[in-house]
């Protein structure tokens, strides 16, 4: 099988695993066990893990801090493709790979705004100012599989095969994606289901992303 189609297929069973668990959330023991009465999915799943992991100041200022890292390097790449369209005036003779960067970024916001919209189901803790907010799937989860695994990805092209700083750079993608990962599940501000939903999201995306650039450079062998 090709590496491209194998790629893909992994993406899309991610992406078919996560739609399965959306629709599990709304069906299976659906309770109101959040602030304001609010329903949410797995309920006993939920406030078991909710009671172990209560808010933790600490762990979210980590989470927030892993946040802006993945911003800065999702910047870095649009700056990189910007400066790339003004000196070559073609948005089609940027870098494959920061073209496509670019469609997994619109890709993730789309994603983002959608559960923004209509809401599987809302945080265990109110906001500072005593509202609501979405929490499927968790956002920094997604947000941070999609960013640092693509980054990771576009190390490993770009750099030659034993180059320090390829396996140095590449590790601190996959530490700050780990990292966000757990201490956005030890900060309290998500229902586990919410992390999981992301890590699902996440591998989706990033693994589709991973499945084109593969399939452009196997359509080149043939040409």
């Amino acid at each position: 099988m090709r590496k491209s189609y194998s790629y893909l297929y992994s993406g899309f069973t991610f992406l078919a695993l996560f739609l399965v668990f959306s629709i599990v959330l709304k069906l299976v023991d659906y309770r109101a066990i959040g602030p304001m009465g609010t329903f949410v999915g797995l309920a006993s799943l939920n406030e078991e893990f909710a009671q172990m992991l209560s808010y933790n100041v600490t762990w979210f200022t980590i989470s927030e801090i892993c946040g802006y890292l993945n911003l800065l390097v999702a910047a870095s790449f649009a700056i990189t493709g910007l400066v790339q369209f003004i000196k070559r005036r073609n948005f089609f003779k940027v870098d494959t790979e920061i073209r496509y960067l670019g469609y997994l970024y619109v890709v993730v916001i789309l994603f983002y705004l959608f559960f923004d919209r209509f809401v599987i189901n809302y945080r265990p803790i109110l906001e500072a100012d005593g509202t609501l907010e979405a929490s499927f799937p968790s956002s920094h989860t997604l947000l941070t599989i999609s960013i640092m695994a693509s980054a990771a990805f576009i190390i490993s092209r770009v750099f030659p095969r034993k180059s320090k700083a390829k396996g140095i750079l590449s590790f601190l993608c996959m530490f700050v994606l780990a990292l966000s990962v757990v201490s956005r599940t030890l900060s309290g501000v998500h229902w586990i289901t919410d992390v999981f939903g992301g890590i699902l999201l996440g591998c989706a995306v990033s693994f589709v992303f991973a499945g084109f650039i593969f399939r452009l450079d196997e359509e080149e062998e043939y040409l």
